[in-house]
């Protein structure tokens, strides 16, 4: 019974682990003598940004935003919080997905875009208030 409060918690903090590995977010770069060539970074890592893919940062940081209203859910739960914690939620995961239309996605954006919403799904099925 316990497990279940914890558990979008738990969720969140191995996103926040796989986005502060080095293969979260994918940079696509252009070499004149080689040709085109893909690196990969942490989601926190400004080369990303730097390149116009802004999606990982962002979705890094709506990660820790929710990873606070998942704690101050723990400690006093409150209808506004869960309101705000599943908006949020559903923001990062279009913003999480949409890399896909310009091929910059990898193993790792795809296994925190598959968590974002499996975390969805933790907020809508056990945080009823």
């Amino acid at each position: 019974m316990k497990i279940k409060k914890f558990l979008p918690l738990i969720i969140l903090i191995l996103i926040l682990v796989l986005e502060l590995l080095p293969y979260g977010a994918v940079v696509s770069y252009v070499i004149p003598e080689i040709g085109p060539m893909t690196k990969t970074c942490s989601c926190f890592s400004l080369i990303p940004f730097r390149q116009g893919n802004v999606s990982p940062l962002v979705t890094a940081i709506l990660t820790c935003i929710m990873i606070t209203l998942s704690l101050a859910h723990l400690i006093k739960p409150v209808s506004n919080i869960v309101l705000i914690w599943k908006t949020v939620s559903l923001v990062s995961i279009f913003i999480s997905i949409a890399p896909v239309r310009y091929l910059l996605y990898s193993w790792g954006s795809g296994a925190i875009s598959a968590l974002l919403i499996a975390e969805y799904l933790v907020i809508r099925k056990y945080t009823e208030i």
